[in-house]
């Protein structure tokens, strides 16, 4: 799944690896990729909602 994942996002899949399994945090650059190939928001990977 991230070996898919990294492709779909245009990442290599050592960056995918060590971001899931915590050993780095992503640059700005890196969770826009991740917040792209989710389809979803900011607030949604923060799981902060607007109200």
């Amino acid at each position: 799944m991230q070996s898919q994942f990294a492709s779909a996002s245009a990442m290599q899949l050592t960056q995918v690896s060590r971001v899931v399994n915590g050993d780095t945090d992503p640059k700005a650059s890196t969770l826009n990729k991740i917040i792209t190939c989710l389809g979803c928001t900011a607030n949604d990977i923060f799981n902060k909602h607007s109200e």
